[in-house]
Formats: structure tokens, C-alpha cells, sequence
């Protein structure tokens, strides 16, 4: 072998090398750098999955809560009714829902979980208002201390806004357009 040639391998053999090396490693990279952004974008999926199974549940347990409390507290009441059971029936649901919340609270935005406190804190005011209200009756009586008419006001009118506010919450923490 001539020496011109000698020169020139001994030259481009280290380039040659090098290349491979740098071609080898950013394939190498590559490869884990993708498997790792499957892992991640598994992950993620999975956490989306669980936060969107924790807002519907929650929500239709405060939704099941104000339609029950909604019913136990409006003024005009047909007689007869088991009042004892339709209230234990609305402390059952709201207290289902706070449970749920505390145990899955992790999966929501401060914000989200700032909005679900202030309902529980409103649905748990009217009950205990129409509780003083209607102490151990059996079935609806009058009410002098104005207690029952607060309850109403509370579910009727301050419960509605929040649960609205909140029903956006979750819509935009979804990606769910009106």
C-alpha cells in the first residue's frame, strides 16, 4: 500500500469512526427519547382518563344533592310527605358528594376545588337552616323563624350561580366548548 493512501486512511479513519459513533448515538437517543414519550403521553392520558371520570361523577352527585335539597325546601309542600325521609335522603347525597370530593380532590384545579367547597359550604347551610326550621317534625309545619324561607332563599337563589360558575369550570378543565 502506497503512502499517499496509508496517510489518507489514517486520516479519514478517525472521521469515519466519529461519524458512525454520532450517527449510532443519535439514533440511540432517538429511540429513548421516544419510548419515553410514549410512556409520558400514557401517563398523562391516564391521569386525563381519571380527572374526567372524577369530574362527572361530581358533578352529578352535587347536581343529585341541589335537586334534592331543591325539593326538601320549597315552600309549598303536598301533604302527607315523609319529611324525616326526604331529609335524611338529602343529607345522605350531599354528604356522598363532600366524601367523594375530599377522597378525589387531588384531581382538580385549586380553583375547581375552591368553587366545589363554597357548594358544599352553601347546600350544607340550607340544610342545617331548614333543620332548625323543621327540628323533629315528622312531616313539613309551619315555620316562625324564617329559617325554612332562608333555606329556600339559599338553594334558589345563591346555590344556582355557583353551580353554574362551576359548570363552566369543569367544561373549560375538560376542553368542552359551550
Amino acid at each position: 500500500m502506497s503512502d499517499t493512501i496509508q496517510t489518507v486512511l489514517i486520516i479519514l479513519s478517525p472521521a469515519v469512526t466519529t461519524g458512525a459513533v454520532a450517527f449510532l448515538s443519535k439514533a440511540w437517543i432517538s429511540h429513548a427519547l421516544e419510548k419515553e414519550l410514549i410512556k409520558f403521553e400514557k401517563q398523562y392520558a391516564s391521569i386525563y382518563d381519571k380527572k374526567s371520570m372524577v369530574i362527572s361523577e361530581l358533578y352529578g352527585k352535587l347536581a343529585e344533592a341541589s335537586i334534592l335539597l331543591k325539593d326538601l325546601v320549597k315552600l309549598f309542600q303536598p301533604a302527607g310527605q315523609d319529611l324525616k325521609a326526604k331529609n335524611q335522603n338529602a343529607w345522605k347525597v350531599w354528604k356522598e358528594a363532600e366524601d367523594y370530593f375530599i377522597k378525589n380532590k387531588l384531581f382538580l384545579s385549586d380553583d375547581t376545588a375552591a368553587k366545589i367547597e363554597q357548594v358544599i359550604e352553601e347546600m350544607i347551610s340550607a340544610l342545617a337552616k331548614f333543620d332548625t326550621a323543621q327540628f323533629a317534625n315528622d312531616t313539613y309545619q309551619s315555620d316562625d323563624t324564617g329559617m325554612w324561607e332562608a333555606a329556600h332563599e339559599k338553594v334558589n337563589k345563591d346555590l344556582p350561580p355557583i353551580l353554574e360558575s362551576l359548570k363552566s369550570e369543569f367544561r373549560k378543565e375538560l376542553g368542552v366548548n359551550k
